[in-house]
């Protein structure tokens, strides 16, 4: 279905603006293109049908075809200067870069510039400056930061981004005044009367100042452009920030901006003057602004900025930032200063001064602050402590510090979702075999089983999960296990763990199975071996094979039931493979049965939602499946839980929808079956209108004839 809605957007030409149409028509007007020379008429002509396009298609094709005629050896410098302008002028154009004809575009100029750096118009067409003119060309500020947008975002190699290089002062000259609107515009509206036109400004505002930053951070410019720069723009850029214009993300880019001017005019300066700069800007009083957010947006942005810094600056931002964790702040400043540490710490796990300096000065003071906001309500910041933490432990290389972060932490509850996430960042760096050793003495069993225990709460369910599958992920990794030897390892385990404890068996399905598939799909169809091979008849034999009491032989069975519906899901069985005793392969055919007439109503439900389940709604339908089906309905449809009921037909919806799309492949012979199967269910509920009394067994069978109306429509089966 999403093919082919593709297909019918790419079938539809873009359309163009009024503006753009207009720009376009007057180049093909010009005087160039009505003279009597040949590759003029043809190039009119291209631009003509272009306009007229009706197709996606064909406006891309028209558009190969002009760059053909530019880069032909005997055009004319004037035909392909025009041809230039008529690209640009819909390159830069605010729709097209929304629509799918944008990249085209852009490859066509790469293509001229191309032909004309290697063949052909050396010194004689200056593609760079015809990019150059035509962005000036903008009408208004928005117009013009959208084109800068476009040339400093490009790749490096094209010609867009060469000519943002190359131009470079002409472009942050023409630049500046834009931004210094945007920022001048930034004052917000008390009364709320213009709150749209506000939000506007905020919005022009961030794209200039990311864009501002963009360009300051690009090389070749000098530190007089810098100089400059700051004299005109850094002024209005602390204003907005003390002041506390806009939203977040918009002043975290102005104090990005504040700090690449001042990384830029601190070139060639020695190590204690630009410790005053830093520590000037860190210190500024906030007018409307809170003090701490201000020192975050301007800590995030020196993080990014200063490249290999001095000691000492690390040591006045550990500073500075040991004072902002003894402050209480709201959940928007404390994610800028999150991401801020994030940043920090892992540029400095990066080198081996600054892993040094995170072992002997950084590492307590950071850790500590970790500890009281691993259980923050925001899942941002709790992701953010992790990272921290894992660069953190990444930079130490002292064995005794690292273990005595992993008792600490082991003397936390496992009611601490905080600590499933520390746990697996442990695993990851210190290695498996070290964690098992010191969180859990008895091995891995013993862990699994007291972890397990946690999997009910719902708030923990993922997290458990989680951590359990990445102490296996690793496990596998660190040995060669076979597929048995893995299953007797931490699967066996998994199944004692949810033994008796229906109230984890939900999570377990829901949560961790699916984990352990991606870990290793095979174990979980050895698992189902193993538990198919025991025999049925006596619960003290299968108690005995697993080395579990006899009273679990029903608990066992659930979770057999549960692993076989999550493996068959998964695609992990084999459907055609049946024989006496097996079906899928694996299950136990005995098994089976005998939970779909089990004495529990929820054991038969799980069974009969196993039997309905499939892969693949394509795949064929063994005989057995069209048994137990309808001995199901028939047996059960009378159950007094309405739930029960609704629960039957939703799986038995599912059933039929795999009858349907499965039939479609068969031949008549083959079909009879499916028609056989559905003609008894269906005159069961015939049966059933006309000869019962209770209302429950009467609306049942109307609900299951409407399924049947719904899905397999008069014809479906011809005259059946």
């Amino acid at each position: 279905m999403k093919k082919h809605l593709k297909m019918a957007n790419l079938s539809y030409s873009v359309k163009l603006g009024s503006d753009c149409l207009n720009k376009l028509r007057q180049i093909l007007d010009s005087p160039t293109f009505t003279t009597t020379n040949i590759d003029g008429k043809h190039v009119c002509q291209i631009g003509q049908s272009f306009l007229q396009s009706s197709s996606l298609p064909d406006q891309i094709s028209h558009l190969k075809q002009l760059v053909t005629l530019a880069v032909h050896r005997n055009t004319s410098q004037a035909t392909v200067e025009l041809v230039l302008q008529f690209l640009l002028s819909m390159y830069f154009d605010a729709e097209i870069q929304k629509s799918s004809l944008y990249k085209p575009i852009a490859k066509c100029l790469d293509s001229i510039d191309e032909a004309i750096t290697q063949r052909m118009y050396v010194g004689k067409v200056d593609i760079k400056r015809l990019i150059l003119d035509q962005a000036k060309k903008a009408t208004t500020g928005k117009e013009f930061i959208s084109s800068v947008k476009c040339l400093a975002e490009s790749p490096i190699q094209t010609v867009r981004y060469q000519t943002v290089t190359h131009h470079f002062s002409a472009i942050v000259t023409a630049f500046i005044p834009h931004l210094i609107a945007c920022l001048q515009q930034l004052a917000p509206d008390r009364n709320g009367r213009n709150a749209k036109a506000h939000i506007e400004n905020v919005s022009l505002a961030h794209t200039a100042c990311q864009i501002f930053f963009r360009l300051l951070s690009m090389p070749g410019h000098s530190k007089e452009q810098a100089l400059e720069c700051c004299q005109k723009v850094k002024p209005l850029l602390v204003e907005a920030l003390l002041k506390g214009y806009g939203n977040m993300d918009l002043l975290i880019s102005i104090g990005l901006c504040i700090a690449q001017l001042t990384n830029r005019e601190s070139d060639g300066e020695d190590e204690g003057d630009v410790l005053n700069k830093v520590e000037l800007l860190l210190t500024r009083d906030s007018a409307v602004t809170d003090q701490h957010f201000v020192q975050c947006c301007l800590l995030n942005g020196i993080i990014s900025c200063f490249k290999h810094c001095p000691l000492a600056l690390h040591q006045l931002i550990l500073h500075t930032c040991c004072h902002l964790t003894t402050v209480k702040m709201n959940t928007t400043n404390l994610l800028v200063f999150m991401k801020m540490l994030v940043t920090w710490t892992s540029s400095l796990s990066r080198e081996p001064q600054g892993r040094d300096f995170i072992e002997q000065e950084a590492y307590q003071p950071l850790l500590s602050y970790l500890w009281l906001v691993w259980e923050h309500s925001s899942e941002t910041v709790r992701q953010s402590s992790r990272e921290v933490f894992a660069n953190l432990l990444r930079s130490v290389s002292s064995n005794d510090m690292r273990l005595e972060t992993l008792q600490f932490l082991k003397k936390y509850s496992w009611l601490h979702k905080g600590k499933y996430g520390f746990l697996h960042e442990y695993v990851l760096i210190a290695g498996v075999e070290e964690t098992l050793l010191h969180l859990s003495e008895p091995g891995a069993t013993s862990l699994l089983l007291e972890i397990l225990g946690y999997i009910k709460y719902q708030h923990l369910a993922n997290y458990v999960s989680e951590f359990v599958c990445c102490i296996m992920k690793c496990d596998k990794k660190a040995h060669s296990y076979t597929p048995a030897e893995w299953t007797e390892r931490w699967l066996i385990p998994l199944v004692e763990a949810v033994e008796g404890k229906p109230d984890t068996r939900t999570n377990v399905s829901q949560n961790l199975l699916p984990r352990i598939i991606k870990v290793w799909p095979e174990t979980i169809v050895e698992l189902l071996r193993r538990m198919a091979d025991d025999k049925i008849g006596s619960s003290e034999q299968v108690a005995l094979s697993y080395n579990l009491p006899a009273s679990s032989h029903d608990q066992s069975a659930d979770i057999y039931l549960m692993l076989a519906r999550r493996a068959r899901t998964s695609g992990l069985l084999s459907e055609e493979a049946q024989d006496e005793e097996t079906w899928c392969g694996v299950l136990n055919r005995k098994r089976i049965d005998s939970s779909l007439h089990s004495s529990c109503p929820k054991r038969r439900l799980s069974a009969f939602a196993l039997v309905c389940e499939s892969h693949k709604t394509s795949c064929a339908i063994q005989k057995d499946e069209f048994k137990w089906v309808s001995e199901f309905v028939r047996d059960n449809s009378y159950h007094s839980d309405a739930s029960f009921r609704q629960q039957m037909l939703s799986h038995l919806k599912h059933f039929l929808y795999h009858v349907l799309e499965s039939n479609r492949k068969l031949d008549s012979v083959s079909q009879r079956p499916y028609q056989e199967f559905l003609r008894a269910l269906g005159m069961m509920q015939v049966e059933r209108l006309a000869t019962s009394s209770l209302a429950n067994y009467r609306i049942i069978g109307l609900e299951i004839l409407n399924l049947l109306s719904n899905i397999f429509p008069f014809g479906t089966f011809s005259e059946h």
